[in-house]
């Protein structure tokens, strides 16, 4: 079984639901829609490795090793102070200019569990630079508490689109797993290299964990027109990924969908669910939904290293 610090989800493992205003959920939080996503997700891109914590090795931290950056993940060990990461950023950093990375950055973000503790200036002791928030300074983070916003009941979800469209789950290897690929590839540009491998990657999602995907589907052409995935890891219901086409907004396609992952997440029992997003129109369409903008904004760092 995964060690309380190791990113890797274990597969098949189930995780008892965290309460949204359990202390332990933003941990819960970004590791399923961190660590384990972006595990999943380096399949899109060969050239990303995770480098998990050693360190007996010299490795004090797990990290994602890009071509051109290293993003710390998570230390080695949950008993995180001031003190040992001033020791173990020191180790860290010393192993990182030996393999020849001294032109690489190194990110991390505090302002969530294990890095919450950490001081400002033990990172700026380092040379770590605060980044600028992000627009309007919008947090990253919102919930949906199903004791204030409960899903509608499943056939009161449905009957607003039910004449013209179906809502069905999906899987890998369903007829309509591989339309709902097509349409994120169609909604957002990716890149050539990522695209080709995302259905890899989703499915992996699955494989490693308990993602359920749901899709609009417009009867009369039988095209998925609208999608929604939910990710279930470490205690925490995530809506990962939402997406419509653009001539079918405004018909209800989101919120039917939304509000079907919601009424699955209860039924697995979760008292709320978590999500991000990063443009007003995303925010306007979860906040319309029930989430609140539940935590303060993330602080990420940035460790520009001298050639």
């Amino acid at each position: 079984m995964s060690s309380p610090c190791d990113p890797r989800p274990t597969p098949g493992c189930p995780v008892a639901p965290i309460s949204v205003d359990s202390p332990d959920y933003n941990r819960g939080y970004i590791r399923s829609s961190g660590f384990d996503e972006a595990l999943s997700m380096t399949r899109c891109r060969p050239t990303i490795k995770l480098v998990l914590a050693d360190p007996d090795q010299g490795i004090p931290f797990s990290y994602l090793r890009y071509q051109s950056l290293s993003r710390i993940m998570l230390p080695g060990s949950d008993n995180l102070t001031d003190e040992s990461f001033a020791r173990d950023m020191t180790t860290f950093l010393a192993t990182h200019r030996s393999e020849g990375r001294q032109g690489c950055p190194v990110e991390i973000s505090t302002g969530i569990a294990p890095f919450d503790n950490l001081s400002d200036s033990t990172l700026t002791s380092f040379g770590f630079v605060l980044e600028p928030p992000k627009k309007d300074g919008r947090p990253q983070f919102a919930v949906r508490r199903f004791a204030n916003h409960p899903p509608p009941a499943p056939s009161a979800v449905l009957a607003p689109v039910a004449d013209a469209f179906d809502i069905l789950p999906t899987a890998p290897h369903d007829a309509y797993f591989q339309k709902r690929v097509d349409l994120e590839k169609k909604m957002f540009p990716y890149g050539e290299a990522y695209l080709s491998n995302l259905p890899g990657a989703l499915t992996h999602m699955c494989d490693v964990g308990s993602d359920r995907h749901w899709v609009a589907v417009d009867r009369t052409t039988d095209l998925v027109v609208s999608y929604t995935t939910m990710r279930y890891g470490r205690g925490i219901a995530y809506l990962q990924n939402a997406g419509t086409e653009q001539a079918y907004r405004r018909k209800g396609l989101s919120r039917a969908l939304h509000e079907m992952a919601a009424n699955d997440a209860l039924e697995r029992g979760f008292d709320g669910m978590a999500t991000n997003g990063f443009d007003d129109q995303a925010w306007a369409c979860w906040i319309a939904m029930g989430f609140v903008e539940d935590r303060s904004p993330f602080k990420h760092w940035e460790l520009k290293m001298s050639e």
